[in-house]
């Protein structure tokens, strides 16, 4: 039997939620205050690479991780991230 949609909305919105906490707590942060854009370090700390890794991917667009730059500097939107992380998780499946 399909699982109903309401069912898998919830499971996806609670998985992310429980993503951002973490991402928040890697970063000593408060979830409840995590800011929308991270700079290249924080980024890399969720990602668990170097901001040099960071840039080699931007330059030869190796992953489509998208990032803002604000003048010289380089953000990320945290939303951006999760949905990277989601998008490189394997092996997943939605249980009823």
């Amino acid at each position: 039997m399909p699982i109903p949609k309401v069912t898998q909305t919830t499971d996806i919105s609670r998985a992310r939620s429980e993503l951002r906490r973490d991402i928040a707590f890697s970063l000593g942060l408060d979830p409840d205050k995590l800011p929308a854009l991270l700079d290249a370090e924080q980024a890399a700390k969720v990602l668990d690479n170097s901001p040099q890794t960071l840039s080699i991917w931007r330059s030869t667009k190796r992953y489509n991780l998208p990032y803002v730059k604000i003048g010289r500097r380089v953000k990320y939107r945290v939303s951006d991230l999760l949905d990277f992380i989601e998008r490189r998780t394997h092996g997943v499946t939605m249980e009823g």
